[in-house]
Protein backbone atom coordinates (compact mmCIF):
# COMPACT_ATOMS: atom_id res chain seq x y z
CA UNK A 1 0.00 0.00 0.00
CA UNK A 2 0.81 3.88 -0.56
CA UNK A 3 0.02 7.13 -0.46
CA UNK A 4 -0.58 9.48 -3.45
CA UNK A 5 0.33 12.70 -3.82
CA UNK A 6 -0.28 15.31 -6.49
CA UNK A 7 1.57 18.07 -6.93
CA UNK A 8 0.65 21.08 -9.35
CA UNK A 9 -0.72 18.30 -11.93
CA UNK A 10 -1.31 20.40 -15.11
CA UNK A 11 -2.69 19.04 -18.03
CA UNK A 12 -3.64 20.40 -21.36
CA UNK A 13 -5.15 18.73 -24.77
CA UNK A 14 -4.62 19.71 -28.16
CA UNK A 15 -6.15 22.75 -29.38
CA UNK A 16 -8.53 23.21 -25.73
CA UNK A 17 -9.09 26.36 -24.24
CA UNK A 18 -8.01 25.83 -20.73
CA UNK A 19 -6.63 23.00 -18.93
CA UNK A 20 -8.06 19.34 -18.13
CA UNK A 21 -6.55 19.69 -14.95
CA UNK A 22 -5.59 22.71 -13.64
CA UNK A 23 -2.73 22.42 -11.14
CA UNK A 24 -4.36 19.97 -8.91
CA UNK A 25 -2.56 19.95 -5.37
CA UNK A 26 -4.14 16.53 -3.88
CA UNK A 27 -2.62 14.07 -0.95
CA UNK A 28 -4.34 10.78 -0.25
CA UNK A 29 -3.28 9.09 2.72
CA UNK A 30 -2.12 5.01 2.95
CA UNK A 31 -4.89 2.64 3.25
CA UNK A 32 -7.52 5.57 2.81
CA UNK A 33 -10.63 4.98 0.28
CA UNK A 34 -10.69 8.23 -1.69
CA UNK A 35 -13.64 9.03 -4.22
CA UNK A 36 -13.06 11.48 -7.12
CA UNK A 37 -16.21 13.42 -8.10
CA UNK A 38 -17.50 16.09 -9.95
CA UNK A 39 -19.75 16.83 -13.60
CA UNK A 40 -18.88 14.77 -16.68
CA UNK A 41 -15.85 16.12 -18.45
CA UNK A 42 -14.65 18.09 -14.94
CA UNK A 43 -11.06 16.46 -15.36
CA UNK A 44 -11.08 13.23 -12.53
CA UNK A 45 -10.80 10.28 -14.73
CA UNK A 46 -8.01 12.65 -16.43
CA UNK A 47 -6.44 12.35 -12.81
CA UNK A 48 -6.75 8.81 -12.63
CA UNK A 49 -4.74 8.64 -15.76
CA UNK A 50 -2.69 10.68 -14.06
CA UNK A 51 -1.61 8.87 -10.99
CA UNK A 52 -1.64 5.34 -13.34
CA UNK A 53 0.53 6.83 -15.81
CA UNK A 54 -1.56 6.34 -18.53
CA UNK A 55 -1.73 10.25 -18.98
CA UNK A 56 1.63 12.54 -19.46
CA UNK A 57 1.65 15.91 -17.33
CA UNK A 58 2.36 19.04 -19.11
CA UNK A 59 3.54 20.37 -15.55
CA UNK A 60 3.44 18.95 -12.08
CA UNK A 61 4.36 15.65 -10.49
CA UNK A 62 2.37 12.48 -8.82
CA UNK A 63 4.32 10.66 -6.22
CA UNK A 64 3.42 7.10 -4.42
CA UNK A 65 5.25 7.63 -0.42
CA UNK A 66 6.76 10.62 -1.16
CA UNK A 67 8.59 9.00 -4.38
CA UNK A 68 8.06 10.84 -7.47
CA UNK A 69 7.22 8.55 -9.91
CA UNK A 70 6.04 10.61 -12.84
CA UNK A 71 8.30 9.40 -15.58
CA UNK A 72 7.75 5.96 -14.16
CA UNK A 73 5.49 4.29 -17.27
CA UNK A 74 2.36 2.23 -15.93
CA UNK A 75 4.39 -0.85 -16.03
CA UNK A 76 6.50 0.20 -12.88
CA UNK A 77 4.44 2.55 -10.77
CA UNK A 78 2.46 -1.37 -8.87
CA UNK A 79 -0.87 0.42 -9.82
CA UNK A 80 -3.78 -1.40 -10.85
CA UNK A 81 -6.97 0.19 -12.94
CA UNK A 82 -10.44 -1.31 -12.49
CA UNK A 83 -12.65 0.27 -15.48
CA UNK A 84 -16.15 0.53 -16.19
CA UNK A 85 -15.59 -2.93 -18.66
CA UNK A 86 -15.03 -6.19 -17.53
CA UNK A 87 -12.14 -7.00 -20.10
CA UNK A 88 -12.58 -11.18 -19.16
CA UNK A 89 -11.67 -13.75 -21.16
CA UNK A 90 -14.57 -15.87 -22.24
CA UNK A 91 -12.95 -18.88 -22.49
CA UNK A 92 -11.18 -18.65 -19.24
CA UNK A 93 -13.07 -19.95 -15.71
CA UNK A 94 -13.75 -17.21 -13.17
CA UNK A 95 -10.38 -18.88 -11.29
CA UNK A 96 -7.96 -18.73 -14.09
CA UNK A 97 -9.24 -14.93 -15.10
CA UNK A 98 -8.62 -13.96 -11.88
CA UNK A 99 -4.81 -15.82 -11.67
CA UNK A 100 -3.62 -14.78 -14.95
CA UNK A 101 -2.16 -11.53 -14.68
CA UNK A 102 -0.31 -13.38 -11.94
CA UNK A 103 0.43 -16.73 -14.05
CA UNK A 104 2.69 -15.13 -16.97
CA UNK A 105 4.19 -13.23 -14.25
CA UNK A 106 5.17 -16.65 -12.66
CA UNK A 107 4.03 -16.37 -9.82
CA UNK A 108 4.12 -19.86 -7.80
CA UNK A 109 0.80 -21.80 -8.33
CA UNK A 110 0.00 -22.35 -4.97
CA UNK A 111 0.33 -18.51 -4.11
CA UNK A 112 -2.14 -18.09 -6.91
CA UNK A 113 -4.78 -20.16 -6.36
CA UNK A 114 -4.32 -19.26 -1.98
CA UNK A 115 -4.74 -15.12 -3.38
CA UNK A 116 -7.75 -16.17 -6.18
CA UNK A 117 -9.42 -18.34 -2.58
CA UNK A 118 -8.96 -15.16 -0.75
CA UNK A 119 -10.28 -12.71 -3.14
CA UNK A 120 -12.85 -14.77 -4.14
CA UNK A 121 -14.08 -15.14 -0.69
CA UNK A 122 -14.15 -11.22 -0.09
CA UNK A 123 -15.89 -11.35 -3.15
CA UNK A 124 -18.36 -13.90 -2.67
CA UNK A 125 -16.85 -15.37 -5.58
CA UNK A 126 -16.02 -19.06 -4.56
CA UNK A 127 -19.00 -20.82 -6.17
CA UNK A 128 -18.17 -19.37 -9.25
CA UNK A 129 -14.65 -20.28 -9.52
CA UNK A 130 -15.10 -22.94 -12.14
CA UNK A 131 -18.06 -21.00 -14.07
CA UNK A 132 -16.81 -19.11 -17.35
CA UNK A 133 -17.88 -15.73 -17.42
CA UNK A 134 -21.25 -15.99 -19.76
CA UNK A 135 -22.47 -18.09 -17.00
CA UNK A 136 -22.12 -14.56 -14.47
CA UNK A 137 -24.26 -12.04 -13.87
CA UNK A 138 -23.37 -8.52 -14.82
CA UNK A 139 -22.89 -7.81 -10.55
CA UNK A 140 -20.86 -11.20 -10.31
CA UNK A 141 -18.79 -10.53 -13.81
CA UNK A 142 -17.89 -7.19 -12.27
CA UNK A 143 -17.06 -8.47 -8.91
CA UNK A 144 -14.44 -10.95 -11.19
CA UNK A 145 -12.87 -7.92 -12.48
CA UNK A 146 -11.95 -6.69 -9.77
CA UNK A 147 -10.92 -9.87 -7.92
CA UNK A 148 -8.52 -10.22 -10.49
CA UNK A 149 -6.99 -6.70 -9.81
CA UNK A 150 -6.43 -7.45 -6.08
CA UNK A 151 -5.24 -10.07 -6.42
CA UNK A 152 -2.42 -8.49 -7.97
CA UNK A 153 -1.90 -7.09 -4.37
CA UNK A 154 -0.84 -3.31 -5.89
CA UNK A 155 -0.17 -0.34 -3.76
CA UNK A 156 -2.71 1.95 -5.25
CA UNK A 157 -6.07 0.28 -6.60
CA UNK A 158 -7.89 2.46 -9.06
CA UNK A 159 -11.46 2.87 -10.02
CA UNK A 160 -12.78 4.76 -12.97
CA UNK A 161 -16.87 4.73 -12.90
CA UNK A 162 -17.04 0.94 -12.53
CA UNK A 163 -20.56 1.23 -11.97
CA UNK A 164 -21.75 3.41 -14.73
CA UNK A 165 -24.59 2.12 -16.94
CA UNK A 166 -25.75 -0.52 -14.16
CA UNK A 167 -29.00 -0.78 -12.59
CA UNK A 168 -29.67 0.90 -9.42
CA UNK A 169 -29.72 -3.01 -7.16
CA UNK A 170 -26.34 -3.86 -9.10
CA UNK A 171 -24.89 -0.68 -8.38
CA UNK A 172 -25.82 -1.23 -4.75
CA UNK A 173 -24.48 -4.88 -4.56
CA UNK A 174 -21.35 -3.90 -6.16
CA UNK A 175 -21.11 -0.57 -4.03
CA UNK A 176 -21.16 -2.70 -1.06
CA UNK A 177 -18.54 -5.10 -2.07
CA UNK A 178 -15.99 -2.75 -3.16
CA UNK A 179 -16.15 -0.98 0.34
CA UNK A 180 -15.53 -4.04 1.87
CA UNK A 181 -12.81 -4.86 -0.69
CA UNK A 182 -10.96 -2.24 0.63
CA UNK A 183 -11.80 -2.83 4.19
CA UNK A 184 -10.49 -6.01 4.61
CA UNK A 185 -7.48 -5.36 2.08
CA UNK A 186 -6.52 -1.99 3.17
CA UNK A 187 -5.15 -1.22 -0.66
CA UNK A 188 -5.06 2.64 -1.49
CA UNK A 189 -8.38 3.23 -3.48
CA UNK A 190 -9.30 5.96 -5.75
CA UNK A 191 -12.51 5.59 -7.06
CA UNK A 192 -13.83 8.28 -9.56
CA UNK A 193 -17.31 8.73 -10.01
CA UNK A 194 -19.90 11.32 -11.46
CA UNK A 195 -22.57 10.60 -9.01
CA UNK A 196 -21.74 12.59 -5.70
CA UNK A 197 -24.15 10.49 -3.58
CA UNK A 198 -22.17 7.65 -4.83
CA UNK A 199 -18.78 8.77 -3.80
CA UNK A 200 -20.30 10.55 -0.31
CA UNK A 201 -21.80 6.96 0.64
CA UNK A 202 -18.68 4.64 0.24
CA UNK A 203 -15.28 6.81 0.96
CA UNK A 204 -13.23 8.26 3.76
CA UNK A 205 -12.88 11.57 1.83
CA UNK A 206 -14.24 12.85 -1.14
CA UNK A 207 -12.45 15.27 -3.59
CA UNK A 208 -14.71 17.66 -5.56
CA UNK A 209 -13.62 18.77 -9.61
CA UNK A 210 -15.38 21.36 -11.56
CA UNK A 211 -13.57 22.66 -14.84
CA UNK A 212 -10.39 21.01 -13.97
CA UNK A 213 -9.97 22.11 -10.90
CA UNK A 214 -9.61 20.23 -7.39
CA UNK A 215 -12.47 22.65 -5.52
CA UNK A 216 -12.97 20.56 -2.20
CA UNK A 217 -11.57 17.71 -0.50
CA UNK A 218 -12.66 16.42 2.63
CA UNK A 219 -15.51 14.04 4.89
CA UNK A 220 -19.16 14.44 3.08
CA UNK A 221 -19.90 16.59 6.26
CA UNK A 222 -17.03 19.07 6.13
CA UNK A 223 -17.18 19.64 2.05
CA UNK A 224 -21.05 19.89 2.96
CA UNK A 225 -20.29 22.20 6.22
CA UNK A 226 -18.64 24.44 3.67
CA UNK A 227 -20.05 24.38 -0.21
CA UNK A 228 -18.03 26.51 -2.35
CA UNK A 229 -20.27 28.31 -5.23
CA UNK A 230 -19.53 25.60 -8.12
CA UNK A 231 -19.87 22.43 -5.29
CA UNK A 232 -23.17 23.62 -4.17
CA UNK A 233 -24.26 24.51 -8.00
CA UNK A 234 -23.09 20.66 -8.73
CA UNK A 235 -24.59 18.86 -5.70
CA UNK A 236 -27.65 21.11 -6.02
CA UNK A 237 -28.42 19.56 -9.54
CA UNK A 238 -27.59 16.53 -8.02
CA UNK A 239 -30.23 16.99 -5.25
CA UNK A 240 -28.24 16.17 -2.22
CA UNK A 241 -27.94 20.05 -0.72
CA UNK A 242 -31.79 19.99 -0.14
CA UNK A 243 -31.58 17.05 1.45
CA UNK A 244 -30.51 18.21 5.11
CA UNK A 245 -28.44 15.65 6.35
CA UNK A 246 -24.84 15.55 6.73
CA UNK A 247 -23.04 12.22 6.61
CA UNK A 248 -19.76 10.58 8.01
CA UNK A 249 -18.28 9.74 4.91
CA UNK A 250 -17.12 6.42 6.48
CA UNK A 251 -17.81 3.36 4.15
CA UNK A 252 -20.59 1.47 3.58
CA UNK A 253 -22.91 5.12 4.91
CA UNK A 254 -26.45 4.76 3.98
CA UNK A 255 -26.49 8.20 3.37
CA UNK A 256 -29.12 10.08 0.39
CA UNK A 257 -31.39 7.12 0.07
CA UNK A 258 -29.10 4.50 -0.53
CA UNK A 259 -30.09 1.70 1.93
Amino acid sequence: MASVSLVNATLYYPDAPAPAVDHVNLHINDGEFFALTGPVSSGKSTVLRMIAGLEDMDYGAVLLDGEDVTALPPSMRDVVIVFQNYALYPHMTVADNMGFHLKIAGADPDDIAARVAQAADILELTEFLDAKPAQLTRAERQRVSMGRAVVRRPRIFLMDEPLKNMDVEIRDEIREQISVLQERTGITTVYVTNDPREAFSCAHRVGIMVDGTLQQVGTPAEILADLTPPVRAFLEEAGMVEAGALVDGAPGSRAFGYD
